[in-house]
């Protein structure tokens, strides 16, 4: 059980890195412990890629939200249901809805 966590835990900090361009690793403690706290909440592998893709959609690109695309963050036990329960439009239509505000507001002036 132990040694199927620390496969996952390989294949999930894999994916991230492929989707990110980034280089974490998957034998940080850090990255372990969250990853292995969702597991055991239930949290499946196509649950952390989906989690990764629907944050990597709204975040990447975004000079201030990108450098949270990272495990401590994606993983942890306050933030992963809400990330997987996010309708992957949803962010990107609130940021436009807020860019179309600052327009009419710029407008106005």
């Amino acid at each position: 059980n132990n040694k199927e966590k620390l496969n996952l835990a390989d294949e999930i900090v894999a994916y991230l890195n492929l989707k990110t361009g980034k280089k974490f690793k998957s034998s940080n403690k850090e990255t372990l412990k969250h990853i292995s706290g969702r597991l055991n909440e239930g949290a499946t592998l196509e649950d952390f890629k989906k989690v990764i893709d629907i944050k990597c959609s709204q975040w990447l690109g975004d000079t201030r939200m990108e450098e949270y695309l990272r495990p401590s963050t994606l993983f942890a036990p306050s933030k992963f249901e809400s990330y997987l329960n996010t309708k992957i439009g949803e962010q990107k239509n609130e940021n436009r809805r807020i860019n179309r505000q600052c327009d009419e507001y710029s407008d106005e002036r």
